[in-house]
């Protein structure tokens, strides 16, 4: 697995610090966020819940489900504040609590995160715990989430983001290839983790374009599209826009006459 190491000693780091921290984690989809996640809880006591496509009712049920499974609980009241007050470390080590994609809670319930905060105060649970709120939505934790938390994101302790690996790290995630190999590969995919796991250094790079990128059952067959629908709220207007640009419209005023 490739994977920001930086990213995991910060967390080790926040973790190793007394008292409750509060932290967003976000990268782009293809950062192999759950991977950094999966590989920081692994000696750890946790509980990790990951947020659906769904309705304030129904993600309830979910997470309550999953609560009552992972700590054998006995939930009489169908709220966060009880959820979170269930679970346990079963002992006196930090338990860290994990909210993945929590913007899908977090834009429909606002009781989510008023139960957040008092379990950092540790109104809700006593020992000592790390909360981490993860997402995939750059776009939303940079330019919204402040306006849709209001005060509560005040009290947030930090964010973290997990950014695509720089050149020199994408030279040690290939030690088969060249440079020069590197250098091209790099020009195609950039820095993303989740490709550069997907791209296969025994083979040359016309290969893998033709295997990961222009084949229809490709992984980055359908990348940049599902990119653009996650991060972006009107993507028709998008899509129009792009579309014209790619016939060859790309002045300012052709764009504006094509697409109104």
């Amino acid at each position: 697995m490739v994977a920001k190491t930086s990213i995991l000693k910060e967390l080790e780091t926040i973790y190793e610090k007394s008292g409750n921290q509060l932290y967003v984690l976000y990268g782009r989809t293809d950062s192999e966020k759950e991977q950094l996640l999966k590989a920081f809880l692994s000696n750890k006591k946790y509980f990790y819940y990951r947020s659906r496509q769904a309705s304030e009712q129904e993600q309830r049920n979910q997470m309550e489900a999953e609560i009552r499974q992972k700590f054998s609980a006995n939930i009489t009241k169908h709220s966060y504040d009880e959820f979170f007050n269930r679970i346990k470390s079963g002992d006196a080590s930090k338990l860290v609590v994990v909210i993945d994609e929590f913007q899908l809670i977090a834009k429909k319930d606002a009781s989510f995160m008023e139960s957040i905060e008092k379990l950092r105060m540790k109104r809700l649970y006593p020992g000592p715990v790390l909360i981490l709120l993860c997402s995939s939505s750059v776009a939303w934790v940079e330019q919204e989430m402040p306006a849709a938390l209001g005060e509560q994101s005040k009290r947030i302790d930090g964010k973290i983001k997990i950014n695509p690996l720089n050149f020199l790290e994408v030279v040690r995630a290939f030690p088969q290839y060249q440079v020069s190999d590197c250098i091209r590969t790099y020009g195609v995919i950039g820095g993303v983790a989740g490709y550069i796991n997907h791209w296969d250094q025994r083979v040359d790079l016309k290969t893998n374009i033709c295997r990961n990128i222009l084949n229809r059952n490709g992984y980055m067959h359908r990348a940049a599209e599902q990119l653009i629908a996650a991060e972006l709220r009107e993507l028709s207007v998008y899509e129009t826009i792009l579309y014209y640009i790619a016939s060859g419209y790309d002045k300012l005023n052709e764009l504006h006459l094509k697409t109104g």
